[in-house]
């Protein structure tokens, strides 16, 4: 069986603004792309179960350390629709 070591953490996203927005990061995914590539998914928004949810994606290319691309996969304020499949993510150019 497989075993997860934690070598380091820290925040993939911070709130910009934390003195006036609530603004919370949840549901993580992280996938392992390289030795020193990652990339995480989340939800980002006011609350856990708020309607105004955005799903992001961060990528790391050294190894975790710093997330410094960070992009919009949805943004529901453009489309509210509750389930909706996405055909595709471009994330620096690659299709994923």
């Amino acid at each position: 069986m497989s075993h997860i070591e934690i070598l380091s953490e820290g925040p993939v996203d911070r709130n910009p603004n934390p003195g006036y927005d609530h603004v919370s990061t949840f549901f993580s995914h992280l996938v392992q792309l390289t030795d020193r590539e990652i990339l995480c998914a989340y939800n980002r928004g006011s609350a856990i179960y708020a309607t105004d949810l955005t799903f992001h994606a961060a990528y790391s290319t050294d190894g975790g350390q710093s997330w410094p691309e960070q992009t919009v996969i949805h943004d529901r304020s453009t489309n509210d629709a509750p389930y909706q499949p996405v055909e595709e993510c471009r994330l620096t150019g690659v299709l994923l």
